[in-house]
């Protein structure tokens, strides 16, 4: 049975005077293999790749099997190299620790500095087998690291309440005091601005905005200008989340270190600019995508983050069930026709579409995407970036395609009358193509289609079928509790009066918000004779919803207020994507 000892202060300050050496007597890799944790197989394959030279961290291992268990790995490896594990929220760190290791670092690699003492600082680590986050803490200290262990979620914690704002506060004041910046945000006349953005300390500000974006999940990451101060937010689940404002000083050092990152031209203020570039978090490649713009203000960043250690979702893990998992599965087994998805920008479309490659993707079916931007790199299939800034559209890319052999066409987005027509081409020749537009609901996605101009002959022989989805916030399970609603509310809905309702009070975990996650909320329409009847004489996107229904389509309404009684969401939640429609 695995069990890491758990220590008190007194008991870590003990163990820091004395070096922490491995237990000889017991074998590691003979304890993942006692607690099932590893195979025999995985073993031989690790000692082969690593020639019996020492252990595996936890995402070297995972590289073997993505399924092994991080927690009994992070257990089987402190119990076998007698490493503490704390519970480090019933400990107060030492002020004095929190300076010997930068915000960027500690953000990067989910650590954090507990204790210091003369010559030895304490630090917590959510994986202690990770060298190259040991590393990065001793290259930044001079004092000899003790290393600690305490779950991900512990760590995280510590670090929002005692790190985070207070490295920010402090780097702002460093970079104004070293660098004489001007209240509306210029550089002064002894220092340059290529200059500044070099340096350190601006260097650490932006990449701990960052990396810190990073480890909160958030999406995107907004730095606004306004008349009197510069303004970080974090969009984490869809909302906006306001983490910082900071003097507007900082602006123009702070955008042009951004500018230096995504590899734009840094003297240009007065135009819109967009770039890319790449981050290492947690020793993973995380993709950012950038985007500039000027405004009365001042210039304001955009930071989307693509996280690719996220992974393809699966169709299982969408989150689709009974019937509609049953027609959506129907559908993305046809070998021909066009399979829509609808929705909002935000709502998960790219997700969706990505999880059906990854269903179909196998060696017998030649799949090639054309997209605008490439957000995933999916092994296996082919990845077109269109540029129309040399003419090379959607519609350009298509026609030189289906020359190429597919069985299966992802287009990002249908934008145009000619994308439309070879997408429609496409599917009449036999192939399976797959694409988003932007509509409220699946019905309105046909009167759109005619809209651009397409024949409702050919729109109703092509249509498999047309999913529109949202993405609503879930409940957080850290604060959930029971509400009493208004019994006229709970009426005017629908409800039984005696479901039990609940709500998010709002927790650390949450950022006060009550909510943790999001769920996807769809309808599937697929077409029957009935139907494809009312699109040959022109039918309005209501005249189709209730016949679409009638044929078994629960509407994004119905599937909210599911999740409602389930306890997933809130009531308010449920009737906030509703009003979009």
């Amino acid at each position: 049975m695995l069990n890491p000892k758990k220590l008190s202060e007194q008991d870590i300050k003990k163990i820091a005077k004395n070096a922490i050496k491995p237990d000889s007597k017991i074998s590691f890799y003979d304890l993942l293999l006692s607690e099932k944790i590893i195979t025999p197989e995985q073993l031989k394959e690790i000692r082969e790749k690593k020639n019996n030279q020492r252990y595996l961290s936890f995402s070297e291992l995972v590289e073997t099997n993505d399924d092994i268990n991080m927690e009994k790995y992070i257990a089987a490896f402190c119990c076998s190299f007698d490493i503490p594990y704390i519970d480090l929220e019933l400990l107060a760190p030492d002020t004095n620790a929190l300076t010997e290791i930068s915000f960027a670092t500690v953000a990067k690699y989910d650590v954090f500095p507990l204790y210091l003492w003369s010559g030895e600082l304490a630090v917590v680590f959510k994986d202690p087998s990770d060298n190259g986050a040991i590393n990065a803490v001793n290259f930044e200290t001079q004092n000899r690291v003790v290393v600690l262990c305490s779950p991900e979620n512990q760590i995280h914690s510590a670090i929002e309440e005692h790190y985070q704002l207070a490295e920010f506060d402090k780097l702002i004041d460093q970079i104004s005091r070293q660098y004489q910046l001007s209240g509306s945000g210029n550089i002064s006349g002894q220092t340059n601005l290529e200059h500044v953005v070099n340096q350190p300390p601006v260097v650490k500000l932006a990449n701990g905005i960052i990396y810190s974006g990073i480890r909160e999940q958030a999406s995107d990451i907004n730095i606004r200008p306004t008349r009197s101060s510069v303004e970080l937010h974090y969009r984490i689940d869809g909302k906006m989340l306001l983490v910082k404002s900071f003097n507007l000083e900082l602006l123009n050092a702070l955008v042009g270190r951004i500018k230096i990152m995504g590899g734009m031209d840094i003297a240009e203020r007065r135009l819109p600019q967009d770039g890319h570039a790449s981050v290492n978090f947690l020793n993973r490649d995380v993709d950012l995508r950038i985007s500039i713009i000027p405004t009365i203000e001042g210039e304001s960043i955009v930071i989307r983050i693509l996280d690719q250690s996220k992974g393809i979702l699966t169709i299982d893990q969408l989150g689709l069930e009974g019937q509609t998992l049953e027609r959506f599965s129907s559908i993305i087994q046809h070998n021909n026709g066009i399979f829509l998805i609808t929705g909002p920008t935000g709502s998960g479309k790219t997700s969706t579409l990505y999880s059906i490659i990854e269903s179909r993707k196998h060696s017998s079916r030649h799949i090639i995407s054309v997209e605008d931007p490439v957000e995933y790199h999916i092994s296996g299939i082919e990845q077109i970036q269109i540029n129309p800034k040399i003419g090379y559209s959607f519609s350009e890319s298509l026609r030189h395609i289906l020359r190429h052999d597919p069985d299966d066409v992802l287009i990002g987005e249908m934008r145009d009358t000619a994308t439309a027509e070879i997408a429609v081409k496409a599917a009449l020749t036999g192939h399976f193509v797959m694409s988003t537009l932007h509509t409220n609901d699946a019905p309105g996605a046909i009167t759109r289609l005619t809209d651009m101009g397409l024949q409702p002959y050919k729109i109703a022989s092509c249509i498999v079928g047309v999913l529109a989805q949202r993405l609503i916030r879930k409940i957080c399970s850290h604060c959930k509790s029971e509400v009493t609603l208004d019994e006229k509310l709970v009426l005017s809905q629908g409800f039984e009066e005696d479901i039990t309702y609940y709500e998010g009070k709002g927790c650390k975990k949450c950022h006060g918000t009550g909510f943790k996650g999001r769920l996807m909320v769809c309808e599937i329409m697929t077409l029957d004779d009935e139907l494809r009847g009312l699109i040959l004489n022109g039918a309005t996107a209501q005249e189709l919803r209730g016949p679409a229904e009638r044929n078994g389509m629960r509407s994004l309404k119905q599937h909210s207020l599911e999740l409602v009684t389930k306890g997933l969401t809130t009531l308010k939640e449920a009737n906030s994507i509703n009003i979009e429609m």
